[in-house]
Order: C-alpha cells, then structure tokens, then sequence
C-alpha cells in the first residue's frame, strides 16, 4: 500500500502510530515502515488488520492500493510507449542514412572505375605522345644531317 495513503487512513481516523499498532496488533515499526514506503514484504497478511482497525472495509483498501498500482503500470507503459515510438523514429533516420550511403557508395565506386578508366586512357595517350616525341626526334636529326 501506498504509506501516504496509509497514513492519511490513520489520520483521518485520529489515531497516532501507536494506537493503530496497539488496535490492529502490529508491531509499531511495522506501521512506521508501512507509512515510509519500504518494502514490507508481508503487507497481504497485515492489509486486513490495518483496514479493520482503520474502520475500512479491507476491499476499499485493496481497491485503493489496486488502483494506486494500475496508474503507476499505466505510467510505466506510456513512459515505454513513449521511448518506444522514439526508438522506432531513430531507427527510420538509421535506416535512411544507411539507405543514403549505399547509393552514395555505388556511387563513389561508378566514380571510381570511371578514374581508372580516365587513368588508363591518359597513360596510353602518354605513352601515345611519347612515342611521336622519340618519332620526331629521329626525323629531326636525319633532317639535321641532310643538311
């Protein structure tokens, strides 16, 4: 149960820690725990002693503490609701960079042969020009010696 709940029962009913204890036979401490939130595992078998010496009907105290647990689980899943629909969101951008650099790497390696290509070309035409150089060279010197 919820200790502020609990304990706005006890006060609403005039009674002070002890006079609960001492009316439902709980260990004080117990009530104190109760009231502060800890974690009391054996709450079920105190929940129908507090209720009665409470004046409650245990079912309207159950119900309360039902209801208190079914706003908490309602918040949890609109809070993971919540972190879901972002991570759905984010995994969509993932997918559309990663989309974006698959076209991107077809495209450097379309670039990439192309350079080659280019590459290619320019060396043999290098090697083109290279070889009218060495032609013209010889016909240069056979024409320096008819002179």
């Amino acid at each position: 149960m919820d200790g502020a709940k609990l304990r706005g029962f006890r006060q609403r009913a005039g009674l002070t820690q002890p006079q609960l204890a001492e009316r439902a036979g709980i260990p004080e401490i117990i009530i104190s725990r109760l009231e502060n939130d800890a974690k009391e595992r054996r709450f079920d078998t105190y929940a129908p002693r507090l209720a009665s010496a409470l004046g409650l009907p245990f079912v309207r105290a159950w119900l309360a503490e039902i209801r208190t647990e079914a706003q908490e689980v309602r918040a949890a899943l609109d809070e993971g609701a919540a972190l879901l629909d972002g991570a759905e969101n984010r995994l969509g951008r993932v997918e559309v960079v990663q989309r974006d650099l698959r076209e991107t790497a077809k495209q450097a390696e379309a670039l990439s042969t192309e350079i080659r290509e280019a590459k290619r070309m320019f060396a043999a035409e290098l090697a083109a020009l290279e070889t009218g150089r060495q032609v013209l060279d010889k016909l240069s010197e056979q024409v320096g010696a008819i002179r």
